[in-house]
Protein backbone atom coordinates (compact mmCIF):
# COMPACT_ATOMS: atom_id res chain seq x y z
CA UNK A 1 0.00 0.00 0.00
CA UNK A 2 1.97 2.94 -1.22
CA UNK A 3 2.05 5.73 1.18
CA UNK A 4 -0.26 9.17 1.29
CA UNK A 5 0.99 12.04 -0.76
CA UNK A 6 1.78 14.20 2.73
CA UNK A 7 4.75 11.81 4.01
CA UNK A 8 6.28 11.23 0.88
CA UNK A 9 6.55 15.14 0.44
CA UNK A 10 7.82 15.81 3.95
CA UNK A 11 10.49 12.01 3.70
CA UNK A 12 11.99 13.34 0.00
CA UNK A 13 15.30 15.31 0.63
CA UNK A 14 14.08 17.97 -1.59
CA UNK A 15 10.98 19.03 -0.56
CA UNK A 16 11.80 22.22 1.08
CA UNK A 17 12.57 23.51 -2.20
CA UNK A 18 8.72 22.55 -3.95
CA UNK A 19 6.94 25.24 -2.32
CA UNK A 20 9.06 27.76 -1.59
CA UNK A 21 5.79 30.09 -0.62
CA UNK A 22 4.93 28.11 2.45
CA UNK A 23 8.06 29.41 4.30
CA UNK A 24 8.14 32.32 6.42
CA UNK A 25 11.16 34.05 8.52
CA UNK A 26 11.26 33.51 11.91
CA UNK A 27 13.82 34.63 14.74
CA UNK A 28 14.45 32.73 17.50
CA UNK A 29 16.62 31.66 20.03
CA UNK A 30 18.89 28.73 19.20
CA UNK A 31 22.30 27.73 21.06
CA UNK A 32 22.29 31.22 22.84
CA UNK A 33 22.28 33.52 19.77
CA UNK A 34 18.84 34.84 17.79
CA UNK A 35 19.02 33.41 14.53
CA UNK A 36 16.77 33.87 11.71
CA UNK A 37 15.42 30.69 10.01
CA UNK A 38 13.11 29.53 7.33
CA UNK A 39 10.30 28.08 8.56
CA UNK A 40 7.10 25.70 7.17
CA UNK A 41 4.59 23.58 8.77
CA UNK A 42 1.46 21.47 8.38
CA UNK A 43 -0.43 19.15 10.50
CA UNK A 44 -0.92 15.30 9.35
CA UNK A 45 -1.39 11.84 9.81
CA UNK A 46 1.51 9.23 9.89
CA UNK A 47 -1.02 6.52 9.19
CA UNK A 48 1.03 3.99 9.29
CA UNK A 49 3.49 4.42 12.65
CA UNK A 50 0.45 6.76 14.35
CA UNK A 51 -3.22 6.02 13.10
CA UNK A 52 -5.43 8.33 13.85
CA UNK A 53 -3.27 10.82 15.56
CA UNK A 54 -2.46 14.37 14.58
CA UNK A 55 1.46 15.23 14.39
CA UNK A 56 2.86 18.85 13.41
CA UNK A 57 5.65 18.84 11.02
CA UNK A 58 7.97 21.66 10.30
CA UNK A 59 10.82 22.26 8.15
CA UNK A 60 13.50 24.51 9.45
CA UNK A 61 15.75 26.02 6.60
CA UNK A 62 18.92 28.53 6.77
CA UNK A 63 17.70 31.42 4.43
CA UNK A 64 21.13 31.78 3.38
CA UNK A 65 21.10 27.69 2.19
CA UNK A 66 24.85 27.14 3.91
CA UNK A 67 22.98 24.44 6.30
CA UNK A 68 20.51 21.08 5.32
CA UNK A 69 16.82 21.31 6.19
CA UNK A 70 15.69 19.73 9.26
CA UNK A 71 12.47 17.82 9.20
CA UNK A 72 10.86 18.15 12.91
CA UNK A 73 7.29 16.52 13.98
CA UNK A 74 5.54 16.75 17.08
CA UNK A 75 2.94 15.17 18.23
CA UNK A 76 1.00 17.90 20.10
CA UNK A 77 -0.17 20.10 17.31
CA UNK A 78 -0.84 23.02 19.28
CA UNK A 79 2.53 23.37 19.87
CA UNK A 80 4.03 26.72 17.77
CA UNK A 81 6.79 26.31 15.30
CA UNK A 82 9.03 28.29 16.89
CA UNK A 83 8.92 26.43 20.41
CA UNK A 84 9.29 23.04 18.40
CA UNK A 85 12.89 24.40 17.11
CA UNK A 86 13.76 25.80 20.24
CA UNK A 87 13.15 22.81 22.68
CA UNK A 88 15.11 20.60 19.56
CA UNK A 89 17.97 22.97 19.89
CA UNK A 90 18.26 23.24 23.44
CA UNK A 91 18.03 19.75 23.90
CA UNK A 92 21.12 18.60 20.92
CA UNK A 93 24.13 19.44 23.18
CA UNK A 94 22.18 16.05 25.13
CA UNK A 95 22.64 14.24 22.11
CA UNK A 96 26.03 15.07 21.15
CA UNK A 97 26.86 14.53 25.01
CA UNK A 98 25.64 10.96 24.69
CA UNK A 99 27.09 10.35 21.43
CA UNK A 100 30.65 10.97 22.99
CA UNK A 101 30.56 9.23 25.59
CA UNK A 102 29.54 6.34 23.64
CA UNK A 103 32.03 6.60 20.58
CA UNK A 104 35.06 7.89 22.82
CA UNK A 105 34.40 6.49 26.77
CA UNK A 106 32.95 2.94 25.57
CA UNK A 107 30.29 3.26 27.68
CA UNK A 108 27.66 1.16 25.48
CA UNK A 109 29.62 -1.51 25.44
CA UNK A 110 30.05 -2.61 29.74
CA UNK A 111 31.91 -5.72 30.55
CA UNK A 112 29.37 -6.11 33.51
CA UNK A 113 26.94 -8.70 34.84
CA UNK A 114 25.50 -8.15 37.50
CA UNK A 115 22.46 -5.95 37.13
CA UNK A 116 23.66 -3.10 39.73
CA UNK A 117 26.95 -3.10 37.86
CA UNK A 118 25.13 -2.78 34.38
CA UNK A 119 22.78 0.15 35.97
CA UNK A 120 25.85 1.89 37.18
CA UNK A 121 27.94 1.52 34.43
CA UNK A 122 26.18 4.64 31.42
CA UNK A 123 25.70 7.18 34.28
CA UNK A 124 29.81 6.51 35.67
CA UNK A 125 30.58 6.72 32.19
CA UNK A 126 28.21 10.26 31.64
CA UNK A 127 29.88 11.59 34.95
CA UNK A 128 33.24 10.61 33.15
CA UNK A 129 32.66 12.36 29.99
CA UNK A 130 31.13 15.15 32.06
CA UNK A 131 34.61 15.74 34.01
CA UNK A 132 36.87 15.10 31.44
CA UNK A 133 35.39 17.85 29.04
CA UNK A 134 35.28 20.24 32.15
CA UNK A 135 38.87 19.57 33.17
CA UNK A 136 39.58 20.26 29.38
CA UNK A 137 37.12 24.11 29.57
CA UNK A 138 39.33 24.88 32.52
CA UNK A 139 43.20 24.03 31.52
CA UNK A 140 43.17 22.39 28.37
CA UNK A 141 41.96 24.87 26.27
CA UNK A 142 45.20 27.61 27.45
CA UNK A 143 47.29 24.15 27.11
CA UNK A 144 46.16 23.57 24.06
CA UNK A 145 46.36 27.30 22.52
CA UNK A 146 50.02 27.45 23.61
CA UNK A 147 51.29 24.20 22.99
CA UNK A 148 53.44 24.67 19.59
CA UNK A 149 52.61 22.87 16.52
CA UNK A 150 55.23 21.27 14.15
CA UNK A 151 54.87 22.24 10.82
CA UNK A 152 53.48 19.92 8.17
CA UNK A 153 56.18 17.88 6.62
CA UNK A 154 55.60 17.97 3.08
Amino acid sequence: MPLPLRLKLVAQPGCSTLYPEAFRRETISMYGKSVEVELASCLGMPYRSLPGRLVRYVIVRDPHGIYKPAYLFCTDPAVPDTELVEEYARRWPLEVAGEASKQKLGIEHPRTQLPTAVRRSAPFGMLLYSLTVLCYLRDGCRIAASATRCPDPW
